[in-house]
């Protein structure tokens, strides 16, 4: 696991948007682990809130979609228009 350092000097983890050691994106994977997959959804958005440009809320959230079977949410079935 990679860390860094954020103002203040404390250790962060990419992808989390938290600091310490249960961060949103943590307990979500914990959650995937055990099969409970609608708790890791939502556990894998909160860390996608708190770090939008960080890739890995983002694919712990499209495992637990397909974990639930679900290919491709509605969501992400939108199209921009431009």
């Amino acid at each position: 696991m990679v860390f860094c350092q954020q103002e203040g000097g404390e250790p962060s983890v990419p992808g989390t948007g938290k600091k310490g050691n249960s961060t949103a994106y943590e307990r979500g994977m914990a959650h995937l682990k055990r099969a409970e997959y609608p708790q890791a959804l939502e556990l894998f958005t909160e860390a996608i809130q708190s770090e939008p440009e960080a890739p890995d809320g983002y694919v712990g959230r499209a495992l637990a979609y397909h974990s639930l079977g679900e290919k491709t949410p509605r969501f992400a079935t939108r199209r921009r228009r431009g």
